[in-house]
């Protein structure tokens, strides 16, 4: 057992109370002993250890073991405890008991509904696995059918339909063709010939972009860094005239 079980009675009764504390804490120290062995309170063969044995098993001394009271006695070589929880370790065995019959009990449950899983498995067929795939590309093969059954039926009814007869006599329209990628150079061209940037010297900012990618390894001469580069430099602001003057009108130099 990993616990001692003592009812209060027990603690009043006049062994314990009639006892010296030195006899109390060693009666308590005996059935600490006897619990954990599970041994009904008689410690047996025990007349001859040895007071080192004494200490390291029981945590009392030799000496305390042979003083008269009423809370243990001697019988023979035995030493028998008193008020030991026999009760308490008869109900602990009894469940010991109904568990390990439980548990074998619900393993051998376990070991025949494997044995007849088992049994089960090897009775029923095993489909070929190429006849599995056909079966499923014969099902595919019947989806996509019914699939291209149901576009051919929506286009005839597009067809009779009054509001679709000018889509489906209609010229269908070509379709889109993509652009061709520029060139590295035809996309410098492209920027030279932008009205956004004609106030930007191209070829002195491209030698700036080459130097300043040249200490950066990770960056690239990009179109989009290109661009982000050149939308940085801003545009001159422009220059307003000053209005010329009428020098018919001046008379001796003041207007």
């Amino acid at each position: 057992m990993i616990w001692l079980n003592l009812n209060v009675a027990i603690l009043d009764s006049p062994e314990v109370v009639g006892a010296e504390p030195v006899e109390r804490a060693t009666w308590l120290f005996l059935l600490r002993f006897c619990v954990g062995q599970e041994n009904g309170g008689r410690i047996a063969g025990c007349r001859n250890w040895k007071d080192r044995q004494w200490q390291q098993l029981a945590r009392v001394t030799q000496a305390e073991t042979q003083a008269e009271t009423k809370l243990w006695v001697w019988d023979g070589d035995d030493l028998i405890v008193s008020f030991y929880p026999s009760e308490k370790e008869e109900e602990i065995a009894a469940k010991r008991s109904g568990g390990a019959n439980g548990g074998k009990v619900r393993s051998e449950r376990k070991a025949q509904a494997s044995r007849e899983n088992g049994a089960k498995n090897k009775a029923e067929p095993k489909l070929n696995p190429s006849l599995t795939q056909a079966g499923t590309q014969g099902k595919r093969r019947e989806r996509k059918r019914k699939e291209e059954k149901g576009m051919e039926v929506g286009a005839c009814s597009a067809v009779a339909s009054p509001t679709s007869f000018e889509l489906v006599s209609g010229v269908a329209e070509k379709p889109k063709q993509k652009k061709p990628k520029q060139t590295p150079g035809q996309f410098i061209e492209s920027l030279k010939l932008n009205p956004a940037f004609r106030h930007i010297n191209m070829e002195i900012e491209l030698g700036k972009m080459d130097a300043w990618l040249s200490t950066r390894p990770g960056k690239q001469k990009t179109p989009r860094f290109v661009v982000a580069w050149l939308n940085r430099i801003p545009a001159p602001l422009p220059t307003q005239q000053k209005p010329q003057t009428d020098t018919s009108k001046l008379k001796g130099g003041v207007l």
